[in-house]
């Protein structure tokens, strides 16, 4: 899908339909993500070391915005 993107002419209607294809696409891939992907990780990761990851991830994420400007 990405490569016929590249391939489409920016400012045809068959590039905003690939385009519209790949927001669709990617919508639901993440929706799945967060229904099952999460909800499976809430009920194997107790809650302590929920919270504790969830701090490392804003520590990683901080460092690397702190890189990126």
């Amino acid at each position: 899908l990405l490569e016929d993107l590249d391939r489409a002419n920016p400012e045809g209607e068959t590039w905003m339909t690939l385009f519209q294809e790949l927001k669709t696409s990617l919508e639901h891939h993440i929706e799945e993500e967060e229904n099952e992907i999460f909800a499976l990780s809430q009920r194997l990761i107790a809650e302590n070391e929920s919270i504790e990851l969830g701090k490392r991830f804003e520590k990683l994420k901080q460092q690397k915005q702190s890189v990126a400007a």
